[in-house]
């Protein structure tokens, strides 16, 4: 999954460039900085469509600017305003989980809210 010329429904520059410059690293089988990237997301709440296990993985997606005893933050995804959690660890509460490879699913609060998010080309 190559990064595009940016994501829809939008998120801010930052978390743009971000999501780009991870999901280069995943393209690019390239190092990740916490040894739980790539792990299997068991989706154990069903807040995403129901796959087989292993269908989904889970990505760390710190945001820049955004440092350990941050409180949460408004985030907007398009039009939605979501909040991120409180950061307490370096990893923070936000997450990419990518499905079969093709489809990818961005959570500001630690796997309480999912969105969709579609690479634009």
């Amino acid at each position: 999954m190559l990064p595009g010329d940016g994501l829809e429904p939008a998120l801010d520059p930052a978390r743009t460039a971000a999501a780009n410059e991870l999901l280069a690293k995943i393209a690019a089988c390239a190092a990740l900085p916490f040894a739980e990237d790539h792990t299997v997301f068991g989706n154990r709440e069903g807040r995403l469509p129901p796959r087989p296990r292993g269908y989904y993985l889970e990505y760390s997606f710190p945001v820049p600017g955004r440092d350990i005893g941050d409180v949460p933050a408004e985030v907007m995804v398009g039009t939605v305003t979501l909040v991120s959690g409180i950061i307490s660890s370096p990893r923070g509460p936000e997450r990419l989980v990518i499905g079969g490879g093709r489809e990818i699913y961005y959570t500001p609060d630690h796997y309480l809210h999912f969105v969709e998010l579609k690479i634009k080309r």
